[in-house]
């Protein structure tokens, strides 16, 4: 091989850079003398060149064409799935699987709480969620409904993800009064109300306390400070009545500084008399305090989802629509008596019309990733493993729960079974039994 200028070692440099070590070059988390000395007994091509070029491939793989290529992709690949993609001025998506709106629809007396929030940390963009807790289940879970994918923070964007979302839901939700959290966004909450005038709009306790402290500690406020102001504004919102509420307002304003009071009329007046326990109560909320912990806990499992990582635009939309199938799964399962959950006596919620997916089993056991592992069973104790079986003595069967949440009812014939594998081929129980009549099925 004859090298460039004859000399080898600048033929480093026209060497195809292998696909690996671009990848590992591209990874924010793998730092430049990690990848060194683990490439350092390669040959040149998986070697890096340089810091420079660490630089280059981790900035080539913030935005690139092929996200959005693949982004669009997707949109035709996952029908319904993404319902609006806007590039310029603002990268702006809108997604969320239309059979989580029919699950709405059959709850929607059952719905205890709607959450709004917006998350960040995923990547070059933010991500809205709407999440609910369904009563519906004795455990109340909490199921992420519709997302929103932007890179800034506008309450136009919020408007628009509120009327697609208004869209997609019929008139017995929307017209309905539900209770819904935000962080105390004027954003988000001027565009829930816009689009849901029914919909009762109550602001995060928590946000309200975070944001009384962050404003005293970038105004010297010392210790002590913080732990009075805090408790005065706690009081306020545990009033339980109008006049409980003017009576302890009365009570701490003499003791604000003016800084403070001019602070609480201008950005925290409106949220504390909208959200405080009087309130709550007079709107038939059953707690006696709200937060947002429900979207702050699905912003956690998100994250835990990409393992913390940020990613790129189609990756995070991909994720999320693994991640819904994921919970549809689980609902579909409960619905059917073998999933994680507990239907109340009243619930006539019917099984969720999933897409299909091979992947099912995958999201059980990799939740906290978002990449695709493609595991199989190899054996009849791993189909054993994925299967939930309950047994039905008056029928002599059991009712074993596939992955898709279908309940099959599987018969055991030991003479038959001894005659089709033999005796050396008998699983060794009763599990590993069914598991074997069911992949013959």
């Amino acid at each position: 091989m004859d090298y460039p200028h004859g000399n080898s070692k600048k033929a480093v440099n026209f060497l195809p850079v292998a696909k690996c070590l671009t990848a590992q070059l591209a990874d924010k988390s793998h730092k430049f003398a990690d990848v060194r000395v683990k490439c350092a007994q390669d040959s040149e091509q998986f070697q890096p060149r340089n810091w420079h070029q660490k630089r280059y491939f981790e900035r080539k793989s913030e935005v690139t064409v092929d996200s959005f290529l693949a982004l669009h992709e997707s949109a035709y690949m996952l029908p319904g799935f993404i319902w609006n993609i806007t590039t310029y001025p603002d990268l702006v998506v809108l997604f969320g699987l239309p059979e989580f709106f029919v699950l709405l629809d059959s709850c929607a007396s059952d719905m205890v709480l709607l959450s709004y929030d917006t998350t960040f940390n995923l990547g070059d963009f933010y991500v809205t969620t709407l999440v609910v807790q369904l009563g519906s289940f004795n455990e109340k879970p909490i199921i992420p409904v519709a997302f929103m994918l932007h890179e800034r923070k506008f309450q136009k964007l919020h408007e628009e993800f509120c009327a697609s979302i208004f869209r997609h839901l019929s008139r017995t939700v929307t017209s309905q009064q539900l209770h819904v959290c935000t962080d105390g966004e004027s954003g988000c909450a001027n565009a829930i109300q816009q689009s849901f005038p029914a919909w009762v709009v109550f602001t995060c306790w928590n946000h309200v306390i975070r944001d009384v402290e962050f404003w005293l500690k970038k105004h010297g406020a010392t210790k002590d400070e913080l732990v009075v102001y805090k408790n005065q504004i706690q009081n306020l919102l545990s009033a339980d009545t109008d006049d409980e509420y003017m009576m302890t307002l009365e009570s701490h304003y003499p003791t604000w500084s003016q800084a403070f009071c001019d602070y609480y009329i201008s950005n925290l007046e409106s949220r504390v008399r909208s959200s405080f326990r009087g309130k709550l109560r007079e709107h038939n909320f059953a707690g006696d305090s709200v937060t947002t912990n429900n979207s702050e806990s699905m912003n956690a499992v998100i994250k835990r989802f990409q393992d913390f990582k940020e990613v790129s635009v189609d990756k995070m939309v991909f994720s999320m629509y693994r991640l819904q199938l994921a919970y549809g799964l689980q609902l579909n399962k409960s619905i059917r008596g073998f999933g994680p959950y507990t239907t109340n006596t009243t619930c006539v919620l019917q099984q969720l019309n999933l897409p299909e997916c091979s992947e099912y089993d995958d999201f059980l056991r990799t939740m906290d990733f978002a990449v695709s592992n493609n595991v199989n069973a190899d054996t009849i104790t791993d189909v054993a493993k994925t299967l939930q079986v309950a047994h039905v003595p008056n029928q002599r069967c059991f009712s074993v729960s596939t992955a898709t949440g279908i309940v099959n009812s599987v018969h055991l014939f030991p003479k038959d079974m001894h005659l089709c594998c033999g005796q050396s081929m008998l699983p060794h129980n009763s599990l590993q039994v069914i598991a074997w009549h069911f992949t013959q099925l």
